[in-house]
């Protein structure tokens, strides 16, 4: 039974990723914010807990937007009220994933309201690369570098760096020649783990083909190179490990593998994520089901494009008890594979 939720705050976001899948959820928003009151949220995270959830993590959009509906309650403030219901028989691992651009004045307050850890999202530090696929304004990628070095001074750790792997041969474009540099980057910023990512498909992302890899010719190169500049002892064998690895586990729907290596003391890891490594029957899915989905409106999903289940809300409006609430909740978790 799944013991992860990923409750996804807001459905917008302050940058546009070209690849970006938003969780599911469609096209980032770029008007009104989707988002339900901390009641709501802390009540569904408190039924989760109920149910043996032993992993909250806090998405978006970009979550560090998050206001509630009435304006009144900010993104400290909805940790803390989540916080508030962990205690012997409910404890779990409060989580956020971000780009980021808001955490350098809220990596501390976030801290002491009780979040855990982070993930920040960070894909190139090339200025033009971050111009033409991340967002227009250039000083947003120096507040991602600046939130590095916040998260770790708040000791919101183990901290993690995501950094999905993107590079068009054709219009040679991308970061996998930025490999060296992000690595190099994450140990003088004191990061725990790097977690390179291949890119997925979905409706909105039309150059996908263009620009996905998955350890190709191009990305074990690049590899090798990086590792041998860290002073990893057989880079080419090391690599050619890791690419069996993902070659190995890519085609398998669940659990999901992650593997990985140690340089410099630094955990690089992967996901054996492959393009086109699910069943016809399950042919739409491109994730999952590796944790409940909650998105910005209250839908529920156990795979990443499900057509979201609206009958948590539902019951939610109707006044129905946590004991109702925990038996839907349940039976999402019974439909995972």
């Amino acid at each position: 039974m799944q013991r992860k939720l990923r409750l996804s705050l807001v459905d917008r976001c302050n940058l546009s990723c070209f690849f970006c899948h938003n969780e599911g959820q469609g096209p980032i928003s770029r008007g009104k914010i989707t988002a339900l009151d901390p009641e709501t949220l802390t009540r569904i995270v408190r039924v989760a807990a109920g149910e043996g959830t032993r992993s909250i993590k806090l998405t978006g959009g970009e979550p560090l937007l998050y206001r509630s509906p009435d304006g009144r309650s900010t993104i400290v403030d909805l940790v803390e009220q989540i916080n508030s219901i962990r205690h012997r028989d409910n404890s779990f691992d409060l989580s956020m994933t971000t780009n980021g651009t808001l955490l350098p004045r809220l990596a501390e307050p976030l801290a002491e309201a009780g979040l855990d850890r982070v993930t920040v999202s960070l894909s190139t530090l090339d200025q033009n690369t971050f111009v033409g696929f991340i967002s227009p304004d250039a000083t947003l990628l120096r507040r991602i570098a600046s939130s590095i070095d916040s998260a770790h001074d708040a000791n919101l750790r183990p901290l993690k760096l995501n950094i999905p792997v993107f590079h068009s041969e054709r219009a040679n474009l991308g970061n996998l020649n930025e490999i060296d540099q992000l690595i190099s980057f994450a140990s003088a910023h004191r990061v725990d783990e790097v977690r390179f990512f291949t890119l997925i498909a979905h409706d909105d992302f039309p150059e996908f083909d263009d620009y996905y890899h998955f350890f190709s010719a191009a990305m074990r190169s690049a590899l090798v190179a990086c590792f041998s500049n860290h002073g990893c002892p057989s880079p080419e064998a090391t690599v050619d490990i890791l690419a069996r690895i993902g070659g190995q586990f890519a085609g398998q729907l669940y659990p999901k593998v992650e593997f990985g290596v140690h340089l410099d003391g630094l955990k690089i890891s992967f996901e054996a994520l492959k393009h086109g490594r699910l069943p016809n029957s399950l042919k739409d899915h491109q994730e999952g089901p590796y944790a409940i989905r909650i998105s910005a409106d209250g839908g529920m999903r156990s795979m990443l494009r499900d057509k979201a289940d609206d009958s948590l809300m539902d019951a939610i409006r109707a006044h129905a008890s946590d004991e109702f609430l925990g038996t839907l909740y349940h039976a999402a978790q019974e439909e995972i594979p």
